[in-house]
């Protein structure tokens, strides 16, 4: 679990302020001389559920000595567990996290290695967390990097200031089930996760007129037909084709009772 380290931060928030107006100051004077870009990931969970969360580097973490943001997001829709992985080697003042700000949904992240600089490739993971999702089915929460005080989104490389460049990401709470549909005895996706054409098995006890549709996380539909007079076992192939991106979509089946959902992982 993790361990409070107020003071520790507040030492190291002194530090980072005092980095920043040299940064502001190089700004100023000779301009930045090349990006960091981050990103938060967009997820989809079920409800009640831990999960892992990878900040992850896209481009430019070259020969980096310092660098400071933090991490916000909605406390009613997911809750802070613990910390899982860090990136990057131990950094001055101890643990590069501050947890004072939890309640509000903030948690700060502040590395600095005084003696030398550090790499990492396109696509490497800074940071991985622990998180629960605790909000209702259907919400969702943005993941944004944000200033926090003296904690500015900012790093350093070779004592020159670096552009931080960040993109938000969001934890969407999706239901597996949303209605029992009483007509459905079963109801199956294979394979999921999907590289291939999918399968969808459906079994109705008594006849009953089914449509199904495929829509992604935003809401757009992809594809959706009606099935007639549905009775016993039905297999709906779908290609993979139809979907224009890798990532996590939505399928449902509907009947005049009610509508049966679940999350289909696109790889």
């Amino acid at each position: 679990m993790y361990v409070s380290i107020d003071i520790l931060l507040t030492k190291t928030e002194i530090r980072m302020a005092r980095l920043i107006l040299l940064l502001l100051s190089f700004l100023t004077y000779s301009g930045l001389h090349s990006q960091v870009t981050l990103q938060a990931p967009t997820l989809s969970q079920d409800p009640n559920q831990e999960f892992l969360l990878e900040i992850t580097v896209v481009n430019g973490f070259t020969d980096i000595s310092s660098i400071g943001f933090a991490l916000q997001w909605d406390t009613s829709v997911i809750e802070f567990v613990d910390t899982d992985t860090l990136g990057l080697p131990p950094g001055f003042g101890g643990s590069p996290y501050g947890y004072d700000l939890l309640s509000e949904g903030i948690l700060k992240f502040l590395w600095i290695h005084s003696t030398s600089e550090s790499s990492l490739e396109d696509g490497a993971t800074l940071m991985r967390l622990k998180f629960k999702t605790i909000g209702e089915a259907g919400a969702s929460t943005t993941l944004e990097f944000v200033d926090s005080g003296n904690l500015k989104v900012a790093a350093i490389s070779n004592s020159n200031p670096v552009a931080v460049m960040t993109t938000a990401g969001e934890v969407q709470i999706t239901p597996v089930t949303t209605t029992i549909i009483k007509e459905i005895a079963q109801f199956s996706l294979s394979p999921n996760p999907a590289s291939s054409n999918i399968f969808v098995q459906i079994l109705t006890d008594k006849q009953v007129d089914l449509s199904w549709s495929i829509y992604d996380l935003a809401g757009k539909e992809i594809k959706v037909e009606s099935i007639k007079k549905v009775i016993g076992q039905q297999t709906i192939q779908i290609d993979r084709d139809i979907f224009p991106d890798a990532g996590i979509y939505l399928f449902s089946v509907r009947s005049f009772q009610g509508v049966l959902t679940q999350k289909l992982i696109i790889q």
